[in-house]
């Protein structure tokens, strides 16, 4: 290059760059193209490049100040770039989140290419590992042992039930269909409608599921078996056709009695029982599942057995006599708010009065319990009263001559808040209680319990109705519960973690058959043009249409066991691609082409003797 411009090289070139915009623009050498900067350069660039390209004009603000330079290009940009970009993201920060995670989270993981040994291992994981190990430890949480909660007795509840209804513990194999958690309070039509819905859309779906993976393992594992030896035309058919049901499991059935080989049999058994797994995946969910009427508590009081609703019953005081007096039946006090409350005045009485002793000592309540309790309980007399120790209740907090006081919020109107509802009372108030029979008593006065239940102007105790409350339908307001059987689910997960773990080792083994290695994924359609060739070879016909026309009866008797005839099968040759073919694909996803290859006879080497 001998020109330049000034001092420096010039910008001009023999030729132009093959990434040149105006390389070949054809418009002779007088062409120009003009382009004007923001700062006022004016740069003419050749079109038709040539060694007398120059620039026309010297750029006169080369040269710039660091001040400059931060002025007209720096802040400008910082502002245009925080103006036009960061504030907008600010204002549209929810919507940016989910377009980050939309976009970089959840489309990467969807389109994520899985092999096709992680994506089997997920399923494992998905549908039998971590089902079990989460109901295992849900279930096993309050007993402290993995899935004992599961397979424990179940005692089922009624409501307001008094202690432990009768025949209500279940143990054994009937606990496997107890509904222990249930929920809900429908009508007929709709636990039906939602028990239909589970059985259709979740046990079928599951089926579904279960089929299509066990087609692929199964038809895996069947090319495999053809690689040592050949397969029943009867076998393959049910097999890559049907995969996993009623029909493949006779066929499979039958197999068992026929072949002789470890291997094979042990493979035909457990495709026998992984196909009843499968079929009976939809009644095992049926059986977790179910519904049973609402049920309440009915409890027997009386002697001659008379059952009445437990909501009955209510929990009352049990007015036992006054001063010296027992009645002879006890009465049911269920409206007297004064005894309710004297039990909470009670607590701040000994909390803040003194108490007398029998022999005259007046002391702080609280002392006299600590003293009390440590003689008692402790066995060391750290005090004992002049006249031998006394009982705790001998301790009297009403008796002449007490002028203690407390605040206490009981008794007071509770609309108010808890600041304005202190009332100041006397430790010797006798507190009057007016009875249902119409007489007033002082509180200390009366003998009661609150631990009675009223029923008929009638008092009980507890330990009269505890043993005695049955679990009966609701016959006034019948409803309906729907749920799951918690034994039920346990052994579902378990079996089907055994499912899952079996399958994937039967794959593992189908891995190493050559067609499975290189992409080949057997398909229903697939599999009708390989039964069509075996079938072929078998009867000698030449074409589909003479398999098509001939007689079905005729067709059936060639391809079938009989007597002195051997079952048509179906072996590696009919994979393997004869002459005049060029190349087949295999599989989808990781396909490769195979290269069609001469037919040749088998060797012991391809039987694996």
């Amino acid at each position: 290059m001998d020109i330049s411009y000034g001092n420096e090289p010039s910008l001009a070139y023999e030729y132009p760059p093959p990434y040149s915009p105006v390389r070949g623009a054809g418009e002779g050498n007088n062409g120009l193209w003009d382009e004007k900067k923001d700062d006022g350069i004016v740069v003419r660039i050749a079109r038709t490049w040539t060694r007398t390209a120059t620039f026309q004009e010297a750029p006169k603000k080369l040269a710039r100040t660091t001040s400059d330079f931060l002025q007209q290009r720096t802040w400008p940009a910082i502002r245009d770039t925080t103006t036009t970009h960061v504030t907008p993201m600010i204002a549209s920060a929810p919507r940016t989140t989910w377009s980050f995670v939309r976009d970089h989270v959840c489309r990467p993981i969807w389109n994520y290419p899985l092999k096709a040994s992680q994506f089997w291992g997920l399923l494992l994981l998905l549908f039998g590992i971590i089902p079990f190990a989460i109901y295992g430890l849900i279930v096993g949480a309050p007993y402290g042992r993995f899935y004992y909660g599961a397979f424990a007795a179940k005692t089922l509840g009624c409501g307001d039930a008094l202690g432990v209804p009768q025949n209500s513990t279940v143990v054994g194999i009937e606990a496997l269909f107890v509904l222990d958690w249930t929920f809900g309070q429908f009508s007929f039509s709709r636990v039906k409608t939602i028990d239909v819905a589970w059985d259709i859309f979740v046990g079928r779906g599951v089926q579904m599921i279960f089929w299509a993976i066990s087609y692929r393992v199964f038809s895996d594992a069947l090319l495999r078996l053809i690689e040592r030896h050949p397969a029943s035309f009867e076998t393959f058919k049910s097999i890559s056709l049907e995969g996993p049901g009623l029909g493949s499991s006779c066929i499979l059935l039958k197999q068992l009695f026929r072949n002789r080989g470890a291997r094979t049999w042990f493979l035909f058994f457990y495709m026998l029982l992984a196909s009843f797994y499968v079929l009976s995946i939809p009644p095992l969910l049926g059986a977790m599942s179910g519904y049973d009427s609402t049920a309440i508590a009915w409890v027997a009081v009386g002697n001659d057995d008379t059952i009445v609703p437990s909501s009955q019953i209510i929990q009352s005081y049990a007015i036992l006599g006054v001063r010296n007096q027992t009645f002879e039946q006890p009465i049911c006090d269920t409206t007297t708010m004064e005894l309710r409350d004297f039990f909470y005045h009670k607590m701040d009485i000994e909390k803040y009065c003194d108490c007398k002793l029998p022999n005259g000592t007046v002391l702080p309540f609280q002392e006299w319990q600590y003293r009390y309790y440590s003689y008692n309980y402790n066995n060391e007399p750290n005090w004992v009263p002049p006249q031998g120790p006394y009982q705790y209740e001998d301790c009297k907090t009403h008796f002449d001559g007490q002028t203690g006081v407390y605040l206490s919020s009981w008794g007071q109107d509770s609309d108010y808040p808890r600041a304005k509802n202190w009332g100041e009372y006397a430790c010797n108030d006798t507190f009057p209680v007016t009875l249902p029979d119409g007489q007033t008593y002082s509180i200390y006065d009366i003998n009661y319990t609150a631990s009675g239940y009223c029923f008929g102007n009638k008092t009980y105790k507890y330990w009269d109705l505890v043993d005695s409350t049955r679990c009966l339908p609701d016959t006034a307001n019948p409803s309906y519960q729907w749920g799951f059987s918690s034994a039920m689910i346990g052994v579902c997960f378990i079996i089907n973690l055994v499912w899952c773990l079996s399958m994937w080792v039967v794959w593992q083994d189908a891995l190493r058959a050559k067609l499975v290695r290189r992409g080949y994924r057997m398909s229903p359609l697939r599999a009708a043009f390989i039964l069509t060739e075996a079938a072929r070879r078998r009867t000698g016909v030449n074409g589909v249409e003479g398999l098509v026309l001939r007689d079905r009866r005729l067709l059936r008797r060639e391809l079938r066991r009989g007597k002195g005839r051997k079952e048509a099968v179906v072996d590696r040759e009919v994979f393997e691609e004869g002459e005049g073919d060029d190349e087949v694909e295999y599989g989808k996803g990781n396909a490769i082409t195979i290269k069609r290859r001469p037919v040749r006879t088998r060797s012991r080497d391809d039987v694996g003797v």
